[in-house]
């Protein structure tokens, strides 16, 4: 299951953190990555913020990682449970599905 780690204050910020997240092979989903950026402007909620999401297995590696560029009291909780979308849910099947070693 995915967990929100954090929600970018910007392109700039999100692009930074998608290179030091990939540099480490950490899978990552970011809602409304393409949607969001059709609306320019202050980031405010779901409406057109793009929270990132790692592996609940991954979150205190990756946590780590962004570190140096997040301070400790923006990270989301990991202990806070947030549903995914029906859409996550299937990004999340297909990718555990094409990625599992046998």
């Amino acid at each position: 299951m995915m967990k929100k780690i954090y929600i970018p204050k910007d392109e700039a910020e999100l692009a930074v953190i998608k290179s030091i997240l990939d540099s480490a092979d950490l899978p990552y989903y970011v809602r409304n990555e393409f949607f969001g950026s059709l609306y320019m402007g202050v980031a405010m909620g779901s409406f057109n913020s793009k929270p990132i999401f790692v592996y609940k297995e991954n979150f205190e590696e990756a946590k780590a990682l962004l570190s140096e560029i997040v301070k400790e009291d923006e990270f989301e909780p990991l202990e806070q449970e947030e549903d995914p979308t029906p859409l996550e849910n299937l990004i999340s099947y297909i990718y555990d599905f094409f990625t599992k070693k046998s």
